[in-house]
């Protein structure tokens, strides 16, 4: 593996379902040698992947792992590698010697972690549910094929035709009135609550409206170099900066009028008052124009993209 390193993990997200909180989605991993019967017994893997460059020292690579069992659980695991190389280049990641070593380190964690959540909460396995180690297990040979494809077919092309948006465009700005350094971790902390932590909130459908305006992988991508310590500076490219309007423009939404009262508990974490709040609601519009300069956006009904109900899942 290349001058590829791992450094950390982070668990995005993970759930018990059960009768409160019911499995919405059917299982669609069905591998050769089983048949329909035995498709709710087997842990479905999918797999995803992002980078982004770090100034004038090499690259950031993100594997994005999920684990889900149908009607049992779910866990989704963000596992971060980096590269110093002098001569990286993508095209010599996206080999089978630096890739295939990747994808298994950062499956066999969440399939871990997975079995952690299980045992955490009581739940006995199916003896056939996690796959055996080995290179030539059929679900990493679909996992590395599905990586292949999906970068030459898709992400690389975007990349280049989309270059400009890539391109280093925002330095975020002194907030003087308030700990500035609260202000995204507070926004993605609400984003967070509705997409994926609170029960008491429709989260399929919020997740399923809010990642068709922002992609899932960018909306990870942003929020960690937002909130994650090795990043010295807010320092984003063109891109970033239309998905930070956009994750902004929703908190500030939510966190507005008589949706406030959602919220309460989630903002103890930051010890800040009602009158605080307010501030940081100010500051988030004043980051938001700043990003948004003179650009002309759709502007976005998040009172059908976001709802705020009981609804189980």
């Amino acid at each position: 593996m290349e001058n590829v390193k791992f450094v950390e993990e982070h668990e995005l997200w993970s759930d018990i379902f059960n009768f409160e909180n019911p499995d919405l989605k059917e299982p669609t991993y069905l591998p050769s040698g089983f048949d329909e019967k035995d498709r709710s017994n087997l842990a479905e893997i999918s797999h995803n992947f992002d980078f982004v460059p770090i100034h004038d020292m090499g690259w950031h690579f993100y594997c994005y792992t999920t684990v889900r069992l149908s009607r049992v659980a779910a866990i989704s695991l963000r596992t971060h590698f980096s590269s110093t190389h002098p001569t990286f280049s993508w095209d010599r990641f996206f080999s089978h010697d630096s890739l295939v070593p990747v994808i298994q380190l950062s499956t066999e964690n969440a399939l871990l972690r997975f079995a952690r959540l299980c045992k955490k909460n009581g739940i006995n396995l199916p003896s056939n549910c996690i796959p055996k180690r080995s290179p030539h297990n059929e679900m990493y040979t679909l996992l590395i094929a599905n990586d292949f494809v999906h970068f030459y077919s898709s992400m690389k092309p975007d990349m280049e035709r989309m270059k400009d948006l890539y391109q280093i465009g925002f330095d975020f700005p002194n907030l003087k009135f308030v700990n500035s350094e609260n202000l995204l971790p507070l926004v993605f902390s609400v984003l967070d609550d509705v997409l994926f932590n609170n029960r008491s909130f429709n989260r399929l459908h919020n997740r399923e409206n809010f990642f068709s305006i922002i992609s899932e992988m960018d909306y990870y991508s942003l929020k960690f170099k937002s909130i994650d310590p090795p990043y010295p500076t807010y320092r984003f490219n063109c891109k970033d900066v239309l998905n930070l309007i956009r994750c902004l423009d929703c908190a500030i939404h939510l966190l507005e009028g008589n949706k406030f009262g959602y919220f309460v508990n989630l903002l103890k974490q930051f010890d800040i008052s009602n009158e605080e709040l307010i501030k940081y609601i100010f500051c988030a519009k004043f980051l938001k124009e700043k990003c948004t300069g003179d650009m002309e956006l759709k502007s976005i009904n998040w009172d059908d993209t976001i709802r705020l109900i009981r609804d189980f899942n």
